[in-house]
């Protein structure tokens, strides 16, 4: 009940929704659902067996997006239904299937290829003007060793049969921790909402894989700043965590007490373990919750020029896809190499007549 953070699950797991927008972004589930979109306005008339199992799964998918993510099978049952609407719907249209809309796809997209690479060049011209506008980044990372919660401290979770059950903090407690209002705060030196929002962006929190090893990461445009902030997030979280466990010794101790003093009820006293072995248990627990292994030399970031460069590109391939898709008949004759005569009649035939 004391910590907020502890028993969150993770992001992204509980909807489809959810994962979409977390992976892919707003604009990428904007695209995702507006493709089922049409497909159910194609087929929601239900006038075949083919469009009323379509629009009755894809019914079942929209509620399902809040709730379970798609991955695998679902997804391809879904597309399987949809393939098989546009099979059915193309068949009736034209009497058979038309095999050859690849090919005239191919085509088209051969001949305005010119025109979507010019606008995409334009767009990653302007990507690297932004670029080039990015500010730059001084990092510091101080690396946090964890000590083991003593178990001591978990003797409220002890089982019918008398064995502890330890709980292991994990890297996301401790990061909600390092973020928390509290320890940036205390960082900071200042309770102002604003301040802590910004330092709170520049505070990144990894572990070393496969061992109990925070890295713990402060950007800032100066480089004195960023090992300052380093040293004082990681002083006040270390502060805050080791406050927390000398409360909760406290709280083992008294429970202790209550145990051997016999003010307490034999249900409790079943659980909590002989008072004999608790208390000194508990007097010997060390309050650390963890110590400072090393600080790293302050280095400059390196800009992500690719992230700007590759917006820039994607933004103008899509507004000369919108361009060609809005306006067919208006593909300009110069940039795809064909020639338009523009209501005029054919050329003249200015060769040379043969003697």
């Amino acid at each position: 009940p004391d910590c907020s953070a502890c028993g969150l699950p993770p992001l992204g797991t509980q909807g489809h929704l959810w994962l979409l927008i977390f992976s892919q972004g707003l604009v990428g589930t904007v695209l995702f659902l507006g493709f089922f979109w049409i497909a159910f306005l194609r087929s929601w008339r239900c006038r075949t067996t083919a469009e009323t199992l379509c629009t009755f799964m894809l019914v079942f998918f929209a509620l399902q997006l809040f709730i379970y993510d798609i991955l695998g099978l679902p997804l391809i049952t879904v597309m399987i239904a949809v393939g098989l609407v546009w099979r059915e719907q193309k068949g009736s249209s034209s009497g058979h299937p038309d095999r050859h809309d690849a090919f005239r796809a191919l085509g088209r997209l051969r001949s305005v290829t010119p025109f979507l690479m010019v606008l995409t060049l334009v767009g990653a011209a302007i990507g690297a003007g932004f670029a080039t506008r990015l500010p730059s980044h001084f990092a510091t990372t101080t690396s946090v060793m964890l000590n083991d919660l003593p178990v001591a401290l978990n003797s409220d979770n002890r089982t019918s049969d008398g064995t502890i059950s330890v709980r292991s903090t994990t890297v996301d407690t401790e990061a909600a921790m390092i973020t928390s209002f509290q320890t940036l705060s205390a960082a900071a030196g200042t309770k102002d909402a604003t301040v802590i929002d910004d330092l709170r962006t520049q505070v990144s929190v990894t572990a070393a894989p496969n061992t109990k090893v925070l890295l713990v990461q402060v950007r800032d445009h100066d480089a004195a700043t960023s090992r300052r902030l380093t040293l004082a997030v990681v002083g006040s979280y270390l502060q805050e965590r080791n406050a927390q466990l000398a409360q909760r010794q406290t709280m083992a101790l008294a429970a202790a007490d209550s145990v051997a003093a016999g003010t307490v009820s034999p249900a409790v006293t079943s659980t909590s373990g002989r008072a004999g072995e608790t208390i000194p248990e508990l007097l010997v627990t060390p309050r650390t919750a963890g110590r400072v292994v090393g600080t790293s030399p302050t280095k400059l970031v390196r800009r992500d020029v690719e992230v700007p460069i590759g917006s820039g590109a994607a933004l103008g391939l899509a507004l000369g896809a919108l361009l060609l898709a809005a306006r067919p008949d208006r593909t300009p004759a110069l940039l795809t190499g064909r020639r338009r005569s523009r209501g005029r009649g054919p050329a003249p035939d200015l060769r040379t007549p043969t003697t």
